[in-house]
């Protein structure tokens, strides 16, 4: 019975063991996501801020949250600031504003957009 109760007591010990393990290696594995998500998104950041497209960011209510370098020298802005400051439709011929008014509205919508 005293060989029975040594492995009792080593039982625990050897799980403790397991689960600090464990716990490390979901501590470990938690930051390699974190800097692969880091650098993932510091790629896309850069696709966005180099891109020869112009690009404009915005939210339901037409607020502009980003635009890249590309859009600034379209329209000769000096920064995000005048980009802001003046009505999106300005940014668009008169038919090309149409279509993202029936695009932005379908959004609010929840509508599919539609494939260009």
């Amino acid at each position: 019975m005293a060989a029975r109760e040594k492995s009792k007591v080593k039982t625990p010990e050897k799980s403790k063991i397991v689960k600090k393990h464990d716990i490390v290696k979901e501590v470990i594995d938690h930051n390699q996501v974190e800097e692969a998500l880091k650098a993932s998104e510091q790629n896309f950041r850069n696709s966005l801020d180099q891109s020869m497209n112009g690009i404009r960011i915005s939210d339901n209510t037409d607020h502009t949250s980003y635009v890249n370098k590309a859009i600034l020298e379209i329209f000769g802005y000096k920064n995000i600031q005048e980009v802001m400051s003046t009505p999106p439709q300005e940014y668009y011929t008169p038919e090309a504003h149409a279509d993202w008014v029936v695009r932005h509205e379908k959004l609010l919508r929840g509508e599919p957009m539609p494939k260009r």
